[in-house]
């Protein structure tokens, strides 16, 4: 109650929160920028993929606060928070390895499509608490699905693995500290999940206030 009727605004509110967080996070990144000169005094370092890697790191790092943050604000239970928190960073973390076993053919995928769009409704009734909407964008979704597949069923084929792909978050990290690749569009990429995810948590308790 106190936080839904602050005088100060949702968005000063959960910016603050996050920024806090994102500072005790920030500390040890700091610290890890001693290491490579330490190592630069002991012998050679390459000083520009080292600290282009501790961003890498740190960015990726605000990007799973942002996550836990925003799955925080769809409940009021924090241990629901914790666990969700957990599951869905352990789920980024083997993404890259459950891909391989995610099927490939047409029919497969569509009936993956359907379950994503029911969950996507199920998602949208629980922060609007509006069937008609949760209906409406649930129904087009496995309509456009069954379509698809009946008028050119190739383009679902391997279409789950193809996106998730590109939720690999740890693979624009591995560019910077593996590859020696640096990657600004998957810098890009990690600021605008932040700012979409700090965007959605203030509306998930903007919808709370006034319902």
């Amino acid at each position: 109650q106190l936080l839904l009727t602050s005088p100060v605004s949702l968005v000063e509110i959960v910016l603050g929160k996050y920024f806090a967080m994102v500072t005790v996070f920030a500390i040890p990144c700091i610290i890890y920028c001693i290491f490579p000169l330490i190592i630069k005094l002991q012998g050679n370092a390459h000083l520009l993929v080292d600290y282009s890697s501790i961003l890498a790191f740190f960015l990726l790092g605000c990007v799973f606060i942002a996550i836990g943050m925003f799955l925080s604000s769809l409940t009021e239970s924090p241990v629901i928070a914790a666990i969700s928190t957990c599951a869905a960073l352990f789920f980024f973390y083997l993404l890259d390895n459950l891909l391989q076993y995610l099927p490939t053919s047409a029919i497969s995928n569509l009936a993956i499509w359907i379950i994503v769009f029911i969950l996507i409704g199920l998602l949208i009734y629980h922060i609007t608490k509006n069937q008609m909407i949760a209906g409406v964008i649930t129904g087009i979704g496995i309509i456009a699905g069954v379509i698809i597949y009946f008028v050119k069923k190739t383009l679902l084929e391997s279409l789950f693995s193809t996106l998730l792909g590109h939720l690999v978050l740890t693979d624009i990290f591995y560019n910077f500290s593996q590859n020696y690749i640096f990657d600004i569009g998957g810098l890009l990429t990690y600021l605008s999940l932040i700012v979409l995810l700090v965007f959605l948590t203030v509306q998930t308790f903007e919808k709370r206030r006034w319902s």
